[in-house]
């Protein structure tokens, strides 16, 4: 297979000013075949980057075949400068295949090329998104720190293989399923389906919160809900400001049961306690307690580490998701739903990421001993005596005066030193860590009211997970039985709603999904979001809020 290039490009003789980056890039490009290992390098990029996330899955290779390169710079090459245009047959979009590059931003009264704001040092990593995706001029100017390798795109390749029809038509799919459930509102982009909904106040919530559940009962496939973190955050992480899920009474009869899936429920349950479950009665819109013993809740262990409360009072089913069961039982999620689904009901599954289908750990390079010690050590709470400071290994002190689990803990020491972080679960260490603590409080099974913690058990727990969680999740952390739920659901035309506050949810859809073009998208009350939750929203999903 060939890159394709341009006749004119590939002359090494080519005459332009000399000392001109533009120049110095003409005279080092070089193209040769791709190899099946490069093509396959890029299309995981394509895959994985925003950039591309509105191409349709059959037109990621015809995507992967336009990209150009290798191209060989060396040490001190300017690679884009800030403020340039880019012409739509010039190199646009960079994937970095060896070497480093520097990222200099020029600020106000500062001399280019400005402060160094960033190293891409990483195969794999690109740059040049927004020039891409918007034909405006470059935001910042990198700068080769070592010769590198890069491969790139032009602009107008880049839209050749799209197509705007189709997404068009996409749109208004989506559109028209939006308005049969009750929402009015136009999608934020033609090339995608984000529509804004209003679940957290105003007058029209109730009447919003049917829509939303009718949206969910008539949907035969995964759609993605993302939740306003800014009012749960602003709540002190309060359940009635949290991920909304609609709650059906069973008095009802409508052969729909609630599934909720997250790693965070608080079984507590009431609208003023911590936690992350929102349920609201689709009738009323009232908050619905759901404590063990009230609104017909009952609590029951249904896996080695996973607490579910059902109810006989709402078709809802809690499920406080272990992502060590979840990682080490392919069927784990499909069990819990056939369990309590009646013969004739639709499901609707509402199904958190991080923690719950991912595992975080998994995918930070770390081996299995490291990754299991870090799971592990967020399922032991601390809750000390006394507030109290505690130092480790000489760095500043951290404060205790709640209950914290020791992978908080961890974090906490390692403050914004994430080189210490990530090699921070070492069992040595974890050894000498439990014995620190100790002293200073009680130490927990945070998910085991029904054994005592101890450090023998500690280790049979490591031991038994460290032999069957090998090979439990793909190469993104996702487990293998998230995977199996999805093809059992969407065999029986039930309703998958992936439901996260943050932006971890593109890694399922492509990994999911033949189409992410396909997926409908919600965000709820984007109005009350931080800056900083609006940018990373963005810049996932390519819009503009």
């Amino acid at each position: 297979m060939l890159a394709l290039c341009r006749p004119d490009c590939c002359n090494s003789e080519r005459k332009s000013e000399p000392d001109s980056p533009k120049a110095v890039l003409d005279l080092r490009l070089q193209y040769t075949c791709m190899t099946p290992l490069q093509h396959r390098w890029i299309k995981d990029i394509v895959q994985s980057s925003t950039a591309f996330i509105h191409t349709a899955r059959d037109n990621v290779d015809r995507v992967v075949e336009c990209f150009q390169g290798p191209l060989l710079l060396r040490a001190g090459t300017v690679v884009i400068k800030q403020g340039e245009r880019v012409c739509d047959r010039d190199p646009c979009f960079y994937a970095l295949e060896s070497g480093a590059a520097d990222v200099f931003v020029v600020k106000v009264n500062q001399a280019p090329p400005g402060q160094h704001v960033f190293t891409y040092d990483k195969p794999g990593q690109t740059f040049g998104n927004m020039a891409l995706l918007y034909d405006c001029p470059r935001t910042a100017t990198i700068v080769a720190r070592t010769d590198i390798v890069l491969w790139h795109i032009d602009r107008a390749s880049f839209t050749s293989s799209m197509d705007g029809f189709e997404l068009e038509q996409l749109v208004d799919r989506h559109s028209e399923t939006m308005a049969q459930a009750g929402f009015a509102q136009r999608s934020l982009s033609n090339e995608v389906a984000i529509f804004r909904i209003n679940l957290m106040a105003g007058s029209d919530i109730v009447s919003n919160l049917q829509n939303y559940y009718a949206l969910c009962k008539h949907s035969k496939d995964m759609f993605v809900t993302t939740s306003c973190h800014a009012a749960w955050n602003q709540s002190k992480k309060k359940n009635g400001c949290a991920k909304v899920i609609p709650a059906i009474r069973s008095s009802r009869g409508e052969n729909v049961r609630v599934f909720f899936f997250d790693d965070n429920i608080e079984f507590e349950g009431g609208e003023y306690d911590t936690g992350i479950t929102n349920l609201r009665d689709v009738e009323t819109g009232s908050f619905v307690s759901f404590g063990d013993g009230v609104n017909g809740f009952r609590r029951e262990r249904v896996a080695t580490n996973t607490d579910v409360h059902y109810s006989s009072e709402y078709a809802t089913v809690l499920v406080q998701a272990n992502i060590l069961d979840a990682m080490e039982d392919d069927d784990y999620f499909t069990n819990i739903v056939q369990r309590y689904l009646k013969p004739d009901e639709k499901a609707v599954v509402f199904m958190d990421v991080n923690s719950t289908i991912i595992s975080v750990d998994s995918i930070s390079n770390k081996d299995m001993s490291e990754v299991l010690l870090g799971t592990i050590f967020g399922f032991i709470r601390l809750e000390p005596n006394e507030p109290c400071n505690f130092v480790w290994e000489g760095r500043e002190a951290v404060r205790l005066d709640k209950a914290i689990d020791l992978k908080q803990l961890a974090k906490k020491i390692a403050g914004a030193d994430s080189e210490y972080y990530s090699s921070f679960f070492k069992w040595d260490r974890c050894m000498a860590i439990l014995d620190a603590v100790a002293p200073l409080g009680k130490v927990n099974w945070a998910n085991r009211r029904d054994r005592r913690f101890s450090k023998v058990h500690f280790r049979e727990v490591y031991d038994h997970y460290l032999v069957s969680l090998e090979g439990s999740t793909d190469d993104a952390g996702i487990t293998r039985s998230w995977f199996a739920c999805y093809k059992h659901l969407l065999a029986g035309d039930h309703c998958i709603v992936l439901n996260s506050f943050g932006v971890d949810t593109r890694k399922i859809i492509v990994k999911t999904c033949k189409d992410e073009r396909q997926v409908l998208q919600v965000a709820v009350n984007t109005e009350l979001w931080t800056p900083k939750d609006v940018n990373a929203y963005e810049k996932m999903n390519a819009v503009s809020l």
